[in-house]
């Protein structure tokens, strides 16, 4: 894929059917107000001469436009122009942050030469409506599909879908495609299966059986067997002799002096992963231990740098953002002149996404899927690489694994 280049947004902005403000509120009441499509034509061509004389000039060839929808949770069908309120903000944040990046992407790539038509739809948060959105002509006339978001809304949007030659876009979600059963789903986020495939791999290729003693961490609640399930069933595949507690009481007594002591703690629950960090670290100095983490361990407040990277800390990611690149630095500063505000998580995932799926259509054209699986992209804040099966559809290939050095986060393959 081409390197990111990105236009000054103060000097040219391209055409975009939803007005871009610098307010949220303006914002909102741009998107109630003014959804209609607007369509970038192709450029006329000289006038052509009837009467004798000259050979007209050819009349260019119609410029390709590419068909976008993005349908994102706004939610506006809770809110009226007169009564926008800070919830109303909070509740369309994901929302706005994603689109803010993606426009900002497909600017960046319409400044060379490519156009696009965009329908913005409001999925709502609600499966009912996501079904209604994808019988919709603005669905059926696109070329890419990004949206919705929640899992709910993808089935519902999927089941209803006619997708022919082209995908949908799942960009957040985490769930895992065989949920899904849609094999034209295209899931940008990896899913827990790949976190947990991508950290046994790790420990196998980095760890040598019989001089480490395995250690994993599960309370039994539904959501920490999300995460335990697939890392159990891959050590037992793996023929990895591991033990499992459910907490740190008496955890001492199953560390070994002799051996490296590799702890796995599948839970994110924040008090509890407090507990479980506090009770290894004071063994560091006894003890050779080496942590493993839960992926949301990334979202988590005031976990205390120098206690995880005493504790040799790693855990796997979907992403990652440089502030030291250049490219990001670049992104930050146009992105805090645009709109006021620093990008979230959720506007550097849409730039990625529109800059990469833009790319694309603008590179093949609607036969962008046939060739998708020879592209790959480095974003960011992740790359991509996609990988298609009849039974989950396509996925992302690349997960890194981060580990916690010199007080920050670093990528560790």
């Amino acid at each position: 894929m081409e390197q990111i280049e990105l236009i000054d947004h103060r000097v040219k902005r391209t055409a975009y059917n939803v007005k871009r403000t610098a307010s949220w509120t303006l914002l909102l009441i741009a998107l109630l107000t003014s959804c209609s499509p607007k369509t970038i034509p192709p450029p006329s061509g000289p006038p052509v001469v009837v009467a004798p004389g000259p050979k007209p000039e050819p009349v260019p060839e119609k410029r390709y436009v590419a068909n976008i929808a993005l349908a994102l949770p706004f939610q506006l069908d809770k809110i009226t122009t007169k009564t926008i309120q800070q919830k109303d903000l909070t509740r369309a944040t994901l929302a706005l942050d994603f689109y803010q990046g993606f426009q900002f992407a497909l600017d960046s790539l319409a400044a060379k030469g490519t156009d696009f038509k965009v329908e913005v739809l409001d999925s709502r948060d609600n499966g009912t409506h996501a079904a209604t959105l994808a019988r919709s002509a603005a669905v059926q006339a696109a070329d890419l599909i990004i949206g919705p978001v929640y899992p709910a809304e993808i089935k519902a949007f999927s089941a209803s879908a006619d997708l022919r030659n082209k995908v949908i876009v799942s960009p957040l979600a985490a769930a895992m495609p065989t949920e899904f059963n849609n094999p034209k789903l295209l899931s940008m986020n990896n899913s827990v299966d790949q976190h947990a495939t991508k950290l046994t791999d790790f420990i196998r290729t980095n760890y040598s059986a019989g001089v480490t003693n395995l250690i994993l961490v599960n309370t039994r609640k539904t959501v920490d067997e999300t995460f335990a399930a697939p890392i159990r069933k891959a050590f037992v595949e793996s023929k990895l002799s591991f033990t499992e507690v459910p907490n740190m009481v008496g955890i001492e007594s199953k560390l070994s002096k002799t051996k490296v002591n590799v702890v796995l703690i599948t839970s994110f629950d924040r008090p509890f992963v407090l507990l479980s960090v506090n009770g290894l670290y004071k063994f560091r100095e006894s003890y050779k231990i080496d942590l493993f983490g839960h992926p949301n361990w990334t979202k988590l407040a005031n976990l205390e740098i120098e206690k995880m990277q005493g504790l040799n800390t790693r855990i796997t990611s979907s992403y990652l953002v440089d502030y030291q690149s250049l490219a990001v630095k670049r992104f930050v500063a146009a992105y805090k002149r645009t709109y006021k505000q620093e990008p979230s998580e959720y506007a550097f995932k849409g730039f990625d996404a529109g800059y990469f799926f833009g790319g694309l259509l603008a590179k093949y054209g609607n036969d962008y899927l046939r060739l998708l699986p020879t592209e790959k992209y480095e974003g960011l804040h992740t790359n991509f690489q996609f990988k298609n099966s009849a039974a989950v559809g396509y996925t992302n290939a690349y997960l890194m694994m981060l580990r916690y050095k010199g007080f920050e986060m670093l990528v560790e393959e």
